[in-house]
């Protein structure tokens, strides 16, 4: 398959249908990495999503495909390198579009993958349709999906090709075990990189089909607890796998230093974090008249030093990079300060008129008391008392 990403910007174009922010939010891991460009649409239809996630749920879906879904075959093509489903029952997308996809990977070299738990593969098929027996699933997947079958764990990855790109990026023999997969079979042609043990069910698997590549991840991407949930908090390089997933189905080389990339990617979740703290902060001093343009200094370096390490990232300079990401941190620290010093002279009034006025009112209250009930002068000492 040869390699899919924007040619002017480098970055992959992803198109993510389903759970993007269920559960453990994958969709933020992909707008954190410099290197995809992510067009999320939550399309999500488990049950108990009804009247919880997105509100009435086939309405909100209808209007996130109506505002992000490609309107034609050549706004496909020309605008995304990888379309994936991931929690997406098979109603969301309609035949023809399953036909679109279809001819996308086979004829133009897209790439296709299909992740998730209750709705990817039909495992949870129920009141909604399945994917067993849909133009996708009989023509593009590399696995049969079947209806209403799950595999129970507990269950321990195994590598079956452990000189692909994509498994041996990562150290996978050191995930923990899973809990719950759609249950699938191979087709003919496929190539299995990854099952399960004891029960020996394929886990995750592919083809290169015509131009393009289509994957299957049988488990879930969301976080979801009897599936890769346990992977999201026990395993550290959970957002590696994330990210390499795609970059491997668009063709794109997968880092092979684990943990280098790990310390870059996971400060890329922290940088979004940190900013938006500081500019809160920002708007609490400017409240009480506080100057900020020291800080709008600072934070304007921060940003001149993140585009330098998503240049260096997108090079896959990935030791320069890191050296940035070192800088930046700095910088960061240099912000907090400046920001934490402007907030500690714009309240130095608020302290002090607080400060005045508690002790204004103590020495009134103190006076007050001393001269009713000490000095007693406003009072008329009197010998005997009568009967009224």
């Amino acid at each position: 398959m040869q390699k899919r990403q924007d040619p002017q910007t480098g970055r992959l174009r992803l198109m993510y249908i389903g759970s993007p922010f269920w559960g453990t939010k994958p969709g933020l891991i992909y707008l954190s990495d410099p290197k995809i460009n992510p067009t999320l649409i939550p399309a999500i239809t488990v049950w108990w999503a009804e009247g919880q996630m997105y509100g009435d749920t086939q309405a909100a879906i209808d209007r996130a495909m109506r505002a992000y879904f490609p309107r034609t075959y050549s706004g496909l093509v020309n605008r995304y390198d990888v379309v994936q489903l991931s929690g997406c029952d098979e109603s969301v997308i309609s035949p023809e579009w399953q036909q679109a996809f279809t001819k996308a990977v086979q004829e133009d070299g897209l790439g296709f993958a299909m992740t998730d738990g209750y709705r990817g593969f039909g495992g949870g098929a129920g009141a909604y349709s399945t994917w067993e027996g849909s133009y996708l699933e009989t023509r593009l997947l590399p696995t049969n999906s079947l209806t209403q079958k799950f595999v129970q764990g507990p269950m321990w990855v195994r590598v079956r090709v452990p000189d692909n790109a994509l498994t041996s990026s990562l150290p996978f023999e050191t995930a923990p075990p899973l809990m719950e997969i759609n249950k699938v079979t191979m087709k003919p042609g496929a190539t299995l990189l990854m099952d399960v043990r004891p029960q020996d069910q394929p886990l995750m698997a592919f083809w290169d089909i015509g131009n393009g590549r289509a994957f299957a991840w049988t488990c879930d991407l969301h976080g979801f607890y009897l599936g890769s949930g346990i992977w999201q908090n026990r395993w550290p390089y959970w957002i590696d796998f994330v990210l390499n997933l795609d970059y491997f189905v668009a063709g794109m080389e997968c880092p092979r230093d684990p943990a280098l990339m790990h310390t870059i990617r996971k400060s890329f979740q922290t940088y979004s974090t940190r900013l938006a703290l500081i500019g809160d902060f920002m708007s609490f001093i400017e409240k009480f008249g506080a100057s900020t343009g020291k800080v709008d200094e600072r934070l304007t370096a921060v940003k001149a030093i993140k585009r330098e390490v998503d240049d260096a990232y997108l090079a896959e300079d990935y030791q320069a990079a890191l050296g940035k990401i070192q800088k930046l941190d700095e910088e960061f620290k240099a912000a907090e300060k400046v920001a934490m010093d402007s907030r500690a002279r714009a309240l130095l009034w608020v302290y002090l008129i607080e400060y005045l006025s508690v002790s204004g009112t103590l020495m009134v209250a103190g006076v007050t008391l001393w001269s009713i009930m000490v000095r007693r002068k406003l009072y008329k000492v009197v010998g005997t008392t009568r009967r009224l």
